[in-house]
């Protein structure tokens, strides 16, 4: 699911094209560590308007965290993708720009 749904910006292996598609292997350590950076993986485009349900979602953000985060993380629960997917961000680059102001996410 990974692949489909985020592969194609973010590469297999999770390098991504930054600075533009940000490697995960970098950030998502950093923001998977506090609750503004977790509410805004899943509030990402990419994210937040996948053609997949909840629970889908859920899986692909713990699978992701796994495998790009090597840390011992809190893993999603469905809850917590269902409430930060229904809270829209109307300007997402401002609030990537507002993480990376605070050191939550790498240049």
């Amino acid at each position: 699911m990974y692949l489909l749904h985020c592969g194609g910006c973010h590469i297999e292996n999770g390098s991504g094209m930054p600075p533009a598609i940000p490697d995960l292997r970098i950030t998502m350590p950093k923001l998977a560590s506090h609750d503004e950076g977790r509410a805004y993986m899943v509030q990402v485009p990419g994210a937040s308007q996948a053609p997949v349900t909840d629970a889908q979602l859920t899986e692909i953000m713990n699978w992701m965290l796994r495998t790009f985060a090597e840390g011992t993380f809190r893993p999603y629960t469905e809850s917590e993708v269902t409430q930060h997917r229904a809270n829209k961000v109307l300007d997402i680059l401002a609030l990537r720009r507002q993480l990376i102001a605070e050191n939550l996410e790498a240049p």
